[in-house]
């Protein structure tokens, strides 16, 4: 059986999307929230229990990454420019 991930969440009411905010950036609904916040908890609690340490990375990056990773060509279609699109990405 086959499903995506995204029409079940909808479906769902757990998330919601918006052309505004950008492909791939998913708003939380009430009950979405609730069960990403549960996940959340248990993770941490893990995490803790098993000695790991906790680490946050920037939400941006160089386009540079997402070459080295493969997913440019999926992100320039993507792409939201801050300036408006008037500068040419390199």
């Amino acid at each position: 059986m086959n499903h995506d991930h995204r029409e079940l969440a909808r479906n769902m009411r757990l998330i919601a999307g918006s052309t505004v905010i950008g492909s791939g950036l998913p708003l939380w609904l009430p009950a979405g929230a609730i069960i990403r916040r549960e996940l959340e908890q248990y993770a941490h609690e893990v995490a803790v229990r098993t000695g790991c340490q906790g680490v946050y990375s920037p939400v941006l990056a160089k386009r540079e990454l997402y070459e080295r990773s493969g997913h440019w060509g999926q992100v320039q279609r993507r792409h939201v420019s801050a300036d408006g699109g008037r500068r040419q990405h390199r």
